[in-house]
């Protein structure tokens, strides 16, 4: 007997059906701009201390998503960056878009970026879209199918050990609290750099979240907050991977912060940052 509020099964594979296409479509649009960077318009907003980088790109990918998803699924609510007018967090199914991950190295010619589609239902990450435009990987998972990339099975890596771990380590600057955190995350960062064996930070979650699951990153540490459009497709993609993403409040630090990799690799960086 399905149980009352659960999601009916099978469709995430539906959805799946409709979004993965237009992903593929606009991650070719998304690379056909960065080729032609003279057609891409860049623009700077300031919230408090945080400079924030839109693009004539970030806007009309966007839309064209939500209008392929909300032509075929209207139940849907939506979380936006760009069309904040068409938000409604108020339904159980929640579809979180982020059409350029990684703005900034989209914009100054460098090729780390994605574009990513996460859903939550009743508040939980169940289904992760994510395409890299320039490599044209299409990463997908979901609560009903494990995760795949360009239709192969991925997971994440079997590596438990910190001083063989290759990880994500992310720090976005000027972000709220900043000034009266910088100093705590540094702490916090110096711990990582003699623990792991290798730190890398491209300067997008998505695409980190992506590369997890695949195992090519062992594990990720965010010690910045992230917003949900950047994180819920990249957690349910990272579980469907066989994968654990944990969100935790840290002291002296506002907000939670977010670790993801193995469970046990997960449990001894939550571990370290507690520390």
């Amino acid at each position: 007997m399905q149980k009352k509020n659960a999601l009916p099964k099978g469709y995430l594979a539906k959805l799946a059906k409709v979004v993965n296409p237009a992903l593929i479509e606009m991650g070719a649009k998304i690379r056909e701009y960065f080729n032609n960077s003279a057609t891409i318009a860049v623009s700077y907003k300031k919230t408090n201390i945080e400079l924030d980088v839109q693009t004539n790109v970030d806007a009309e990918v966007e839309l064209y998503l939500y209008e392929v998803i909300h032509k075929k699924f209207p139940e849907i609510g939506f979380q936006l960056e760009e069309h904040a007018q068409l938000n409604d967090l108020s339904k159980e199914i929640v579809c979180a878009i982020d059409p350029v991950d990684g703005t900034r190295n989209f914009s100054r010619q460098l090729p780390n970026f994605v574009c990513q589609i996460g859903f939550s239902y009743q508040g939980k990450a169940v289904a992760g879209h994510i395409i890299d435009p320039i490599s044209n990987r299409l990463y997908f998972g979901s609560q009903e199918q494990p995760a795949t990339l360009n239709n192969k099975s991925i997971r994440v890596s079997e590596i438990t050990d910190l001083d063989l771990a290759c990880i994500s380590a992310q720090v976005t600057t000027r972000r709220s609290h900043w000034l009266e955190e910088q100093e705590r995350i540094a702490e916090i960062y110096s711990k990582l750099l003699i623990k792991v064996a290798k730190i890398r930070n491209f300067g997008t979650t998505g695409w980190h979240l992506a590369n997890i699951a695949a195992g090519n990153l062992e594990a990720g540490a965010w010690l910045t907050t992230e917003n949900a459009y950047d994180v819920v497709a990249g957690i349910a993609l990272v579980e469907a991977a066989g994968g654990l993403v944990e969100q935790f409040e840290i002291e002296q630090l506002m907000g939670k912060r977010m670790v993801a990799g193995n469970p046990e690799l997960v449990r001894k960086l939550k571990e370290l940052l507690l520390s």
